[in-house]
């Protein structure tokens, strides 16, 4: 997501760019990475958060 108006970077505090941030359905953040990721490493993040919820 492409945070515009900067209203995800307030609500989650992000202050670091490139940032990602693993968010649950409810609006927790399960994970973030302050620095660049790759498609396998963003693939581990969302698997181990899909993972701890069930």
């Amino acid at each position: 997501m492409y945070d515009v108006d900067g209203n995800i970077s307030v609500k989650y505090k992000g202050r670091a760019f490139p940032a990602t941030y693993i968010i649950y359905k409810e609006g927790i953040v399960t994970a973030s990475v302050t620095q660049s990721m790759d498609k396998e490493k963003a693939t581990e993040k969302i698997e181990n958060t899909l993972n701890k919820q069930e």
